[in-house]
């Protein structure tokens, strides 16, 4: 298995994301970096990666050499692309998971939860192999069945049923560091 090294940023003291985050239990002991300000202005542009379903580029394997982001931003409904534009804005490469041609998502959308792209970066890692990695990460009620519809309860919605987008609106931001996501 490779290393993770992962990055928060956007920790700055006294923000809605620090204050909630400080109330966890062992949250002074994560093994991790922990950023008060934007990760542009800790990384090089050239070095980042934002990893964005609406990225054309599609993420084969991880550069050692360059920082992942997996944003907070909410890319759900009535914020739809924002991480895409954000990307663009600031200048950063962008790219997106292989979903396709290694999970049939049938309609559903490629918006994933911070927490389950994470869990797929570190499972990638360890194994080198996205077709088990994505068909384990990906909510099976997202993914397709013989008929094309998803697995999903009647009615629910994606983000009731908590599978898109992921965070609360803030905009913190995980990377995944130097590389080694």
């Amino acid at each position: 298995p490779k290393p993770v090294n992962l990055v928060l940023s956007g920790l700055a003291e006294g923000t809605q994301t620090y204050q909630k985050l400080s109330k966890m239990s062992g949250f002074d002991t994560w093994p991790l970096q922990k950023l008060s300000g934007p990760y542009i202005d800790h990384f090089p542009k050239e070095k980042l990666v934002y990893l964005t379903a609406d990225a054309e580029e599609v993420l084969e394997t991880f550069d050692p050499s360059k920082a992942y982001i997996i944003g907070g931003i909410v890319d759900h409904n009535r914020l739809k692309g924002v991480t895409f534009a954000k990307a663009e804005e600031e200048g950063i490469a962008m790219a997106q998971l292989p979903i396709d041609g290694n999970v049939d998502m049938g309609v559903n959308s490629k918006v994933l939860t911070v927490n389950k792209v994470l869990q797929i970066v570190v499972d990638f890692q360890a194994s080198g192999n996205w077709k088990e990695v994505l068909q384990k990460g990906v909510p099976s009620r997202r993914q397709a069945e013989c008929g094309g519809q998803a697995k999903r309860k009647r009615g629910a919605s994606d983000a009731e049923a908590g599978d898109d987008a992921g965070g609360d609106g803030h905009d913190g931001d995980a990377e995944v560091a130097d590389g080694n996501p």
